[in-house]
């Protein structure tokens, strides 16, 4: 995508791949599944979520004074 890296999902049956909005890959970035397998959670300057068919990813709100979530993708 114009020499930058981006994050895509591949549909192993059909072969299709979809471009993940706001999915830029820069710096240290995490994704991982939600458990539904529903969500995909990335981290590309802010904290987003992406279904699968959506226009755009949702931004998710953090307070630095709430709980802590932990994106640990499985290896």
């Amino acid at each position: 995508d114009g020499g930058g890296q981006r994050a895509a999902v591949l549909d192993l049956a059909s072969g299709s791949w979809t471009l993940v909005p706001g999915g830029e890959l820069r710096g240290y970035e995490a994704m991982a599944w939600s458990p539904s397998g529903h969500w995909l959670y990335f981290t590309s300057r802010r904290l987003n979520a992406w279904r699968l068919g959506s226009p755009d990813a949702v931004r998710l709100p953090i307070d630095t004074d709430g709980t802590v979530m932990s994106i640990a993708p499985a290896g």
